[in-house]
């Protein structure tokens, strides 16, 4: 017979991040609070008996985007140049992905590019003039791509 459940979780990007807990035997689920956001975790569920631990359950899981990580500022707007602005995403940043393009008719490009994990902000050059451009910025943590945060501004 379960006595109890013992709920382990690590992140799968550094060391310092883990945690468990116990629950009752008769427990059929449990909420994991405090993550960091855009953080991949092991996560393991142990059966405890009289008799000692079972063998683990275990699974990966990955926590979303904060809301602030999905706001992004575009000023500083020329006929041919614009700042995007973003606050750092949490986690290990690899680099962002930034793409923008034109909307609507016309000449469609797409640029992209990555810029390095401390870097928060760009200057987009070569823009065409009186034109909305569409701009992304998605934050590459490891094996993960955080969902895209996006503006639209006119040159």
């Amino acid at each position: 017979m379960v006595r109890g459940y013992r709920v382990s979780w690590k992140s799968l990007y550094d060391d310092i991040e883990a945690g468990e807990k116990n629950l009752p035997g008769d427990a059929l689920h449990t909420m994991i609070e405090n993550l960091q956001p855009e953080t991949k975790y092991k996560i393991s569920v142990f059966a405890t008996y009289s008799s000692g631990e079972g063998e683990p359950v275990t699974g990966d899981a990955t926590t979303e985007l904060s809301q602030d990580s999905k706001t992004l500022k575009v000023d500083e707007e020329t006929e041919h140049t614009m700042r995007v602005t973003w606050k750092p995403a949490p986690g290990k940043v690899v680099n962002y992905r930034v793409v923008y393009r034109p909307q609507g008719g016309g000449r469609q490009m797409v640029a992209k590019m990555r810029v390095g994990p401390t870097v928060n902000d760009v200057q987009l050059t070569g823009l065409l003039p009186n034109t909305e451009y569409e701009v992304t910025v998605q934050a590459v943590l490891h094996d993960l791509t955080s969902e895209p945060a996006k503006a639209r501004e006119v040159t």
